[in-house]
């Protein structure tokens, strides 16, 4: 797999990052797909949309201070606000993005779980999509490898023990494709979920299958992280997810019966 011909598209005095546009594309077409699930069930999709569009600015402070609480951890602080030039972490805007739309569907009178459930099949999608920003900042790859899809990293992005090594397992692209998978696989499962357990099982069934994937693909992630024992702390934040998906079906199994 090619390195990537560069981080932004320049258009004159138009200067465009790639990072941000792919993350752009994710909250779109997470909002989009949201919007026909929502209308499918008899809901109406700009109302959908309204309610992913209020939830955004929460899920990005969410994603920015659990971010900048990890660079913490690992002894390179970040100010929590630097959105310019800190990263951003997807477990703190997925929890910030969710309580910002119970908050939001309370208000409005809606069905919470079932409003959930429309939001968990898009957001896997445009998970999917966002990584692609890593690719083109060539970040979130993991240990050198030969394999014929291996990542060519630039010199100038390799670690310091391997800087004679030029292809790297593509992790971001691992998880892209898990999150694809993902989004199929609640597509498919949607009827006999809420057949044996009701609504809210979207939400549990998507913490579950990302917090497997997630936990495998920072098992073979490289790049400076907090750990916890043997562990990154995301592969952590990963079986908290999983525990938390199998608590709710529990909890809407027992209330089912």
């Amino acid at each position: 797999m090619p390195a990537p011909p560069g981080s932004a598209l320049d258009f004159g005095a138009l200067h465009l990052r790639l990072y941000p546009l792919c993350v752009l594309a994710g909250l779109l077409v997470w909002m989009v797909v949201t919007a026909l699930i929502w209308r499918k069930g008899g809901g109406d999709a700009v109302e959908a949309v309204w309610a992913c569009i209020a939830a955004t600015p929460l899920a990005f402070l969410g994603a920015r201070l659990f971010s900048s609480f990890t660079d913490t951890l690992r002894g390179a602080p970040s100010p929590p606000l630097d959105l310019a030039h800190g990263g951003f972490a997807i477990y703190g805007a997925i929890a910030a993005g969710i309580f910002a739309l119970v908050i939001f569907c309370r208000a409005r009178g809606w069905p919470v779980g079932t409003f959930l459930d429309c939001a968990m099949p898009g957001l896997a999608l445009g998970q999917a999509i966002g990584r692609w920003g890593n690719y083109f900042n060539q970040e979130l790859y993991g240990s050198p490898t030969r394999l014929p899809w291996g990542l060519v990293v630039d010199p100038a992005h390799r670690p310091l023990a391997s800087l004679d090594v030029a292809t790297y397992h593509p992790a971001f692209l691992y998880e892209s494709l898990w999150d694809v998978t993902v989004f199929l696989l609640l597509l498919v499962a949607w009827r006999r979920l809420w057949r044996r357990f009701g609504p809210g099982s979207l939400v549990a069934a998507y913490l579950g299958l990302y917090g497997v994937g997630r936990y495998v693909v920072d098992g073979v992630r490289v790049d400076p992280a907090a750990t916890v024992g043997p562990l990154r702390l995301n592969q952590l934040v990963s079986l908290v997810a999983v525990a938390t998906a199998t608590m709710i079906i529990r909890h809407l199994a027992g209330r089912k019966r």
